[in-house]
């Protein structure tokens, strides 16, 4: 209600109507007022025609309290809330308390005059006929916020002609005026509801443990006793006379002054970012956990993290109640995952930030998590040429180099050839990139041409080297090599030992390739380059019509040796005649067969002259295996290379 007093306002922000105002009393203090008023609600109402309890409930849908008629000093009628006639029986009954003392409050009631059939049609549930006479009991109820702590408050109340009060569902406290609980069950008569004593003003601590941050709600039993003379009142005047038919009308006023300390946001918010595994290699997949909390107090919107290595970063579990925010309680988890290059030195960083928003205010925070990437570099490189060459020749060898990485991180390459310049890539790179990865298999090539003449070296090798270098500038060598073996055709050279320094001359050669196609059908039509050039190269009958070659050729060679008229009529390089060798020792030179892998077994002995193995040869020849032809031909080999005899000796009987 507005009083005169109204200048008091200056001192506290209230709600006219019964809503309520906050005013800060300190940076962080803020004072509530809740008053009586139209804003109020009735939820309920006991009946008690006949002197009995008839609830109506009305919380669902509950109706605006009405401000009350106040009584002038009877019997001179009453007069409508506001503006406030002064001598009214309510005001005056409570010493001016909500007008001077503490103003903001009306007093209120479910209808203007309590009497019931006035204000409502027979057919509404809260029509009550002798609502006048036997007093009614209505339930106010008012919401509030404190948008804060709550503090202790003070209630401020009174009730013509008595109350009972809970907070947030809780008894508070009831007046004088109600003598016993339960009192609203009752027929209101005087021994459960007294006629006087309702002027006085309640002030009724409220704690601050009965209020809570957000809404709370203050739920008033208020009531006018039972009026007539059977229970010893005495209304006056006698008869109820119109226009004023009620003789006891029923209000409710009160405050409830309460604060609560203010809220201020302040919004945060917290990642943590953790990855398997801890330590990893490259080309392998790094999983990330991201675990985001609140560490404000308010809830955020529209979190979600980032990371400057990893996309996207998805959001897993945490909404608890699903509603979008991060609440101070949840933790979200997040997930993403990297997959780490190749040629990758490491460690690997990266930053996560979580990002969110309380209103339009931001906050962030950030993360950093390091996996160191492991390097082993170790780099295979495999060299093949071509196995032999004569001595006449020359040859264009051809060489292949492999390549493998058996460590575990890409290579940065450099392969050389201390005989080649220019080793030509063939293939191995898959994906392209440049780098020798783990389980990639590259090749190359190069060309040397080999020549052979005087006294070239009997045995070429050249040396490849591989260098591999890893992300982080460490590397690893390997080299392997390659000899081409310069074969020595001379028999002459059979058991003497030593080096030469001559060669024989194409007129021996021609001899011996004559003899060899007059025992040999198969080589009836060759000429001495040809069987040259079988002798150096797989023909196209396949490698054992190859070694079984070799083996006849070479047999018909030391044949020939074994008799020196074979050769009489040809020279060598030094114009000696070939006839003019030592043939007294030639028949019993012994070969000793334990120097050779294998002849003994093959053989049958540890030494056999050259008669004998030649005569072994001739018996085996078109049974042995691939294998035992091998061993064959390595024996005759090594028997015509002079280079060789430090391997093997011929001995004279």
């Amino acid at each position: 209600m507005r009083r005169a007093l109204s200048i008091l306002l200056s001192l506290s922000i209230l709600v006219s109507l019964g809503l309520f105002s906050s005013v800060p009393v300190s940076a962080a203090l803020v004072n509530v007022s809740i008053s009586s008023g139209t804003s109020t609600e009735i939820v309920g109402v006991y009946n008690k025609a006949g002197g009995g309890s008839v609830y109506v409930d009305l919380s669902t849908s509950p109706l605006s309290a009405v401000l009350a008629q106040e009584p002038k000093p009877y019997p001179t009628g009453y007069v409508t809330e506001p503006p406030d006639i002064l001598g009214s029986v309510w005001d005056t009954g409570t010493g001016l308390y909500f007008q001077s003392t503490n103003p903001g409050a009306d007093w209120i009631w479910e209808t203007q005059r309590a009497e019931g059939p006035s204000s409502y049609d027979v057919s509404n549930p809260l029509y009550d006929a002798a609502a006048y006479t036997n007093g009614r009991v209505v339930v106010f109820e008012q919401h509030f916020t404190l948008d804060g702590t709550p503090q202790a408050g003070t209630l401020h109340i009174a009730a013509d002609n008595c109350w009972e009060v809970f907070i947030n569902g809780v008894f508070l406290a009831r007046s004088s005026t109600a003598k016993v609980a339960g009192w609203e069950l009752t027929n209101l008569h005087e021994s459960y509801v007294a006629t006087t004593g309702w002027q006085a003003v309640g002030h009724i601590a409220v704690p601050d443990t009965m209020l809570v941050t957000g809404e709370n709600t203050i739920t008033i039993l208020a009531a006018n006793e039972y009026f007539w003379s059977d229970d010893g009142n005495s209304p006056s005047p006698a008869l109820r006379l119109s226009p004023y038919y009620q003789y006891n009308p029923g209000a409710l006023i009160f405050k409830l002054d309460v604060g609560y300390e203010e809220f201020v946001a302040d919004p945060g918010i917290h990642v943590e970012k953790a990855g398997l595994p801890v330590s990893t290699t490259e080309n392998t997949t790094i999983d990330y956990t991201y675990t985001v909390t609140n560490t404000g107090n308010v809830p955020l919107s529209s979190v979600a993290v980032v990371d400057n290595l990893v996309s996207p970063v998805t959001y897993q579990s945490g909404d608890e109640n699903t509603d979008g925010l991060l609440d101070l309680t949840e933790i979200w988890i997040f997930t993403g995952s990297y997959l780490v290059p190749w040629f990758t030195a490491g460690p690997v960083d990266n930053t996560a930030t979580a990002e969110g928003y309380w209103d339009t205010t931001k906050v962030t925070d950030e993360d950093t998590f390091s996996v160191p990437i492991l390097h082993t570099p170790n780099i295979e490189v495999d060299k093949t040429g071509p196995a032999n060459t004569g001595y006449f020749e020359q040859l264009d060898a051809d060489y292949t180099y492999t390549l493998t990485n058996i460590g575990n991180c890409s290579l940065d390459v450099d392969l050389t050839d201390d005989q080649i310049a220019g080793l030509l890539f063939t293939g191995g790179d898959t994906n392209g990139n440049g780098y020798l990865e783990p389980g990639e298999i590259w090749t190359f090539i190069g060309s040397d041409l080999i020549v052979c003449e005087g006294i070239t070296e009997l045995f070429f090798t050249n040396i490849a080297t591989a260098i591999g270098t890893d992300a982080t500038g460490a590397t690893d060598r390997d080299t392997d090599d390659w000899t081409v073996t310069i074969f020595q055709w001379q028999p002459r050279t059979i058991g003497y030992w030593g080096n030469w320094d001559n060669h024989w001359s194409i007129g021996c050669i021609t001899d011996i390739v004559n003899r060899v196609n007059a025992d040999s059908a198969y080589f009836s039509t060759l000429t001495a380059e040809q069987i040259n050039i079988l002798l150096l190269s797989a023909d196209q009958k396949g490698k054992m019509t190859q070694d079984k070659a070799r083996i006849l050729v070479q047999k018909q060679l030391l044949a020939a040796w074994l008799s020196v008229e074979s050769y009489i009529g040809a020279t060598d390089g030094d114009s000696e005649t070939c006839g003019t060798l030592d043939a007294a020792m030639r028949p019993g030179a012994t070969v000793y067969l334990s120097k050779f892998a294998g002849a003994e077994a093959l053989f049958g002995a540890s030494s056999l002259t050259v008669a004998q193995v030649l005569a072994a040869v001739d018996a085996g020849m078109s049974t042995w295996t691939q294998n035992e032809l091998l061993i064959a031909k390595d024996v005759l080999d090594m028997m015509n290379n002079a280079e060789n005899n430090g391997y093997f000796m011929f001995m004279a009987p």
